[in-house]
């Protein structure tokens, strides 16, 4: 085993340990004794490589049961809800120790035969079958006078399930709780794969150093980052699908729910601020992967700098009226040439260093200057100063205030939050760039960043007629339709509810040989627009696009096919445009982008 201090061989007394090693397939496993304490082991199995003639086959990572249980077990006094954790033949394993219904017996499935009024189309006997084949599902029931609901959904390699119980008029409530739940959770386990996959890293990289052996080196640097990319890889799929539907079901209740209900507004805003904080924390642990796996490519193209900082100005404009702040900007004017270079990073490390710059000022001012300096005959060195009035930095804190995970002090990070990797991601940008950043600041006084960018000067993009964008009030996806194919229950059903919501009709395709089915069966013209799935069971999104394409169908070549994934790295943005879809739309999906996506391309 690897702990922070040794390395030791062990005897391991896991129980599926055959299972793990032998079948090469991931556990779960309870009950485990660890140096004394009661753990839940998770266990994955990894390409063999060898450490030191020793052959590395799992990882394995320990959680303490209690803390386990701590989490799992959300509970509300006032608002009667419950999370509770029960084997398939209905007997708690975990629970609240609050619900009327655990009081009454030790048996789910009997409490709710016995004390609850369950609707027509729901039955114990089908959340039966259902736990017996692994499935997840929702019951509804009324009890004590109160309309409530019940989500179960297994554990996986267990014979658990966890069940959710709450008043279906408090769902914001059990949202929020939900998300924070989610949050920690999500956090825990992506930091105790990034603690153990550093961990071998630094074993793995001093070893070789000591063997002065650069060919196994590279080798072995190689296996570490495909194993760290996997874990990544998976994580993020596996977190961002529960967020998709806390997001998506947190926008549905803020748009049903009665504008006079303030206090519930108010926490279906935090809800979503705080899920957008999660998937912020997530997309900068994968730009931090790609940086450090040397993967993060910085394009060459033309691009016009001038639209970019405009974009920038109106995206942050109402940010700093809010805080009754004074945004003053300076722009160059370019109207002889533009400039070659990659928009998205360049916006990606300035909309960091202005939203750290509103994020940390309380009154006073932001201002974003940026100047153009010819340095030979063909670049610019064009330089961005963002400075503010802010709460400003010691001395100390900026020898390491481009490390990852690293933040001032305690009191800031409650305070303000962040994962502590967006500077040091901005600073990995700038290098790869061949920029510079500086960074100048007084306690309680203020912080002016100055980034400096060398950019190649292009002749001036062809100018192209101007489509005035339709309002969003004038847009109407009205007699539209769109095959959905999206094989996860719930994110099937907030998928449906806000396209039904937009005015389009839906049709579900509960894999992707359903959804290739109903397209080539379908009339001529029958289908508007197709929203693929990439991780289906049958056949997945990409291959279903592609069988598609290659139909006989009269639409088949012009049909938009959309991804709608939570494969998120833009590898598998590339591989969806490659399966011949249009577009590719990430978990957790944005209302708004949504919106311009369905507008791109069922525009009239």
């Amino acid at each position: 085993y690897l702990s922070s201090t040794e390395y030791k061989p062990a005897i391991s007394k896991i129980n599926s340990l055959n299972k793990l090693l032998n079948d090469r397939t991931s556990i779960i496993s309870f009950n485990e004794s660890f140096s004394g304490d009661d753990v839940i082991l998770f266990g994955l199995p990894v390409k063999d490589f060898l450490i030191e003639q020793e052959h590395f086959v799992a990882i394995v990572a320990g959680v303490h049961t209690s803390d386990f249980i701590n989490k799992m077990s959300l509970q509300s006094i006032e608002n009667n809800t419950s999370t509770s954790i029960i084997k398939r033949d209905g007997s708690f394993i975990v629970d609240a120790n609050l619900s009327s219904l655990a009081h009454a017996g030790t048996n789910l499935f009997s409490v709710l035969e016995k004390r609850a009024i369950i609707d027509e189309e729901y039955s114990v006997e089908k959340m039966k079958e259902d736990m017996a084949k692994g499935k997840e599902g929702l019951i509804t029931f009324t009890q004590d006078g109160k309309y409530l609901f019940l989500y179960y959904a297994p554990v996986p390699n267990t014979d658990w399930y966890v069940s959710a119980r709450m008043p279906y008029g408090k769902i914001n409530s059990i949202v929020t709780t939900l998300t924070r739940a989610t949050t920690f959770v999500g956090i825990y386990v992506v930091c105790i794969i990034l603690a153990l996959i550093v961990a071998i890293c630094v074993y793995n990289v001093n070893l070789v150093n000591k063997r002065n052996e650069e060919k196994n080196k590279l080798e072995l640097q190689e296996k570490i980052v495909a194993t760290k990319n996997d874990f990544l890889a998976k994580m993020s799929h596996d977190i961002r699908t529960p967020l998709n539907g806390i997001i998506g079901m947190n926008y549905i209740a803020s748009t049903q729910i009665d504008k006079s209900n303030v206090e519930a507004l108010k926490c279906l805003k935090k809800v979503d601020a705080s899920s957008k904080y999660l998937l912020s924390i997530i997309n900068d642990i994968l730009d931090m992967s790609k940086i450090e796996s040397g993967k993060m490519i910085i394009a060459s193209k033309p691009f016009s700098l001038t639209p970019l900082l405009v974009n920038i100005y109106n995206m942050l404009e109402s940010q700093g009226a809010e805080k009754g702040l004074q945004f003053k900007t300076d722009f160059p004017s370019l109207e002889e040439y533009d400039y070659k270079g990659d928009p998205l990073r360049l916006n990606q490390i300035l909309m960091n260093l202005l939203s750290n710059a509103f994020k940390f000022t309380v009154r006073g001012f932001v201002s974003f200057t940026v100047t153009n300096k010819r340095q030979d005959e063909k670049t610019d060195l064009v330089t961005f100063k963002i400075a503010d009035t802010g709460i400003g930095m010691s001395q100390e804190y900026l020898e390491t205030i481009f490390s990852p995970f690293v933040q001032e002090n305690e009191q800031v990070a409650e305070s303000f939050g962040g994962s502590g990797l967006g500077l040091s991601i901005v600073k990995h940008l700038v290098d790869l760039m061949q920029g510079t950043i500086e960074v100048d600041s007084t306690k309680d006084v203020g912080t002016t960043f100055t980034v400096s960018i060398p950019l190649e000067r292009v002749e001036k993009l062809k100018a192209t007629t101007v489509v005035e964008p339709v309002k969003k009030s004038e847009i109407s996806f009205v007699n539209k339709r769109v095959l959905l194919a999206e094989d996860h229950k719930i994110n099937a059903q907030i998928a449906t509810k806000i396209l039904n919501m937009l005015g389009l009709t839906v049709e579900l395709a509960q894999n992707g040989k359903v959804a290739v089915d109903k397209f080539v069966s379908s009339p001529d013209n029958y289908y508007d627009l197709i929203l693929m799935d990439i991780r289906m069971p049958y056949l997945n999104g990409l291959d279903a696009a592609k069988m598609i394409r290659a139909s006989s169908h009269p639409k088949a070549k012009i049909i938009p096919i959309c991804a709608m994934s939570a494969n998120a790295f833009d590898d598998d943005v590339e591989i969806s445009l490659k399966a011949g879809m249009n577009d590719h739309l990430k978990k957790p999906i944005e209302v708004n982008i949504l919106k311009d996506t369905l507008s791109k391309f069922l525009s009239d």
